[in-house]
């Protein structure tokens, strides 16, 4: 897998969403509306490009007010960030959100998966929408482990709820799981309370808290599983 060349791809599949789309429209997933989803991404993708070549960590606001269009704003963004993830060299120091990679190659997976989540936000304003079949199953299970090994290790004690118990989390299909014992540290499958499974596809965007219980299949204690689900792991 090429993350920059998947960025380029999932990018602008979501510039193509917002021309013609309303930017007044609500969307399903998350309590954005088109225009705030685009203005968020567009200053996310500013903001990496911005560490990526100062090297250190810049401010950022979160929902930008837009003097120009949604698709105009998201355009320009877009171009800046892959300019110059194009330019860097991918093995250059930076900041990044992680405790081990400290390089630009960082900011491409970062990118690949915050674009990919919010092209589904972004398509959740149609009620029947299917999970990006822009890419592969490898990004949406790589999209799963950076979760667990980027965002996890950066939350706090309080942030990381007492699970209940050991939840095991399965992509169906094709050989991955994950098990974390009721204190977040790895557990074993044999002892699990309780277990989700899904597609690649469907687990990424249910881990990140963008689908519901009905879109995957659990066994064992609920309970389990609602705290996974409120547990502040998710940037």
């Amino acid at each position: 897998m090429d993350p920059l060349a998947e960025v380029e791809r999932v990018t602008g599949a979501f510039a193509a969403e917002l021309d013609g789309a309303d930017p007044a429209a609500p969307l399903q997933a998350v309590r954005w509306t088109v225009q705030q989803v685009a203005a968020h991404l567009g200053a996310v993708h500013r903001w990496a490009a911005l560490n990526a070549r100062t090297g250190h960590r810049n401010p950022r606001v979160n929902v930008p007010e837009l003097d120009v269009t949604p698709a105009e704003w998201y355009a320009e963004a877009r171009s800046e960030l892959l300019g110059t993830l194009h330019e860097l060299d991918p093995d250059a120091r930076c900041y990044t959100l992680s405790r081990t990679d400290k390089t630009v190659r960082f900011w491409h997976r970062r990118q690949l998966h915050e674009s990919l989540i919010h092209l589904w936000d972004l398509r959740s304003r149609n009620p029947d929408a299917e999970p990006p079949g822009e890419v592969s199953e490898e990004v949406w299970i790589d999209t799963v482990d950076e979760l667990f090994d980027v965002f996890l290790p950066r939350s706090s004690a309080a942030d990381r709820l007492d699970l209940g118990g050991t939840l095991r989390i399965v992509a169906t299909g094709c050989g991955r799981e994950w098990v974390f014992a009721r204190d977040w540290s790895p557990g074993e499958a044999r002892a699990a309370t309780a277990t989700v499974a899904a597609s690649p596809a469907s687990l990424a965007l249910f881990v990140w808290n963008r689908l519901d219980l009905d879109a995957v299949d659990t066994e064992g204690d609920p309970d389990v599983v609602a705290r996974f689900r409120r547990a502040h792991i998710r940037p």
